[in-house]
């Protein structure tokens, strides 16, 4: 069934993976987006989605989008301090913690079926600011849950590797480095899961129709050949520089 959805931090990896996949299920999808943002992950949505822009630190103006679109579910992805070069400890608790905060009192108001907080194994122990702002929001979620009795849902990602990721991340330079030289594919150190199943997790969690609860999203260390990684141009460079067939 069609749903109206909202989604946050789009223009990321995992959210534009998750914006083209509810798009191409039929999904009337609008995207809040931080000015000024990424656009090359969204270029080929052309006007599918609905694009709607504003600081989610910002109470008032989170509140009209959602007032407006009026989704039935919100996936909530806008983060800050997973990229390195992010390192402003007031941003991340402005974005991470009460960003959550005024999203997530919209949706109430509004009567949303479901949010889906998009949380990162560095909450089980965090060690800095990123992972203490993340668990601190996904904490507010799953009381908002217990106490409001609405669904509220965190599902805890592990790292992930896909389409539309940051060719300077590890899995992607992995890859150019075995194009160029005459060797195997090997994944960086760390548990890993393919993009597809972390999106897979997220529908599923707003579609599950639970209340409070945190979905961890386990994976064990995998090793990956070019072969996996299956992207047809991909395939076709390391055939003709390494004489290999697919």
């Amino acid at each position: 069934m069609s749903k109206r959805v909202l989604v946050t931090g789009a223009s990321g990896f995992v959210g534009a993976n998750l914006v083209h996949r509810l798009v191409e299920d039929g999904h009337e999808t609008h995207l809040l987006l931080r000015p000024p943002h990424q656009t090359w992950r969204l270029r080929d949505l052309g006007g599918h989605a609905g694009q709607h822009h504003a600081h989610i630190e910002n109470a008032a103006a989170v509140k009209a989008i959602i007032h407006s679109v009026k989704p039935e579910w919100v996936f909530h992805l806008a983060a800050c301090g997973e990229n390195p070069q992010q390192t402003d400890m007031q941003e991340m608790v402005s974005t991470n913690l009460m960003g959550t905060v005024h999203l997530l009192d919209a949706c109430l108001s509004e009567g949303v079926e479901a949010f889906v907080q998009a949380g990162t194994i560095q909450e089980s122990d965090p060690t800095g600011p990123y992972g203490i702002t993340k668990a601190a929001a996904s904490r507010y979620c799953e009381w908002v849950a217990r106490t409001k009795g609405v669904q509220a849902v965190v599902v805890r990602m592990p790292k992930l590797f896909g389409p539309w990721e940051d060719p300077l991340r590890p899995v992607p330079s992995a890859v150019v480095r075995a194009l160029r030289a005459d060797s195997e594919l090997v994944t960086p150190a760390g548990d890993r899961s393919y993009v597809e199943n972390g999106v897979e997790s997220l529908l599923a969690a707003a579609g599950s129709g639970v209340l409070p609860e945190e979905v961890p999203f386990d994976t064990g260390i995998q090793k990956f050949t070019v072969w996996l990684l299956a992207h047809p141009e991909i395939l076709r460079i390391y055939e003709t520089r390494l004489g290999l067939k697919a």
